[in-house]
């Protein structure tokens, strides 16, 4: 468990952490879903989920996990990908 300088649960990073895990197993369900980047990121105590796709084959992917997370009050956030990206798994 995160705990905080003091010893209490630090509950931002339990968040996050649940978000993660929400998004692996909905990407896990998805046909080519593991090919999309995810990141999940905590922006002030706004937490978003941004989906990159390494190419424009990958769009299609990228809408779908998009539609499957929707649901969710999390925002999610579609970003174009760098040039030279490669998929990668969840970060921080």
């Amino acid at each position: 468990m995160p705990l905080t300088a003091v010893g209490k649960i630090f509950k931002p990073a339990l968040r996050l952490d649940a978000i993660r895990r929400c998004v692996c197993a909905v990407a896990a369900h998805l046909d080519d879903a593991g090919e999309v980047n995810i990141e999940v990121r905590d922006a002030g105590g706004r937490i978003a989920v941004v989906l990159t796709a390494p190419g424009p084959p990958m769009a299609e992917a990228v809408d779908a996990l998009r539609r499957e997370l929707e649901r969710y009050t999390f925002r999610v956030e579609v970003e174009p990908a760098p040039l030279g990206s490669r998929p990668g798994d969840l970060s921080q």
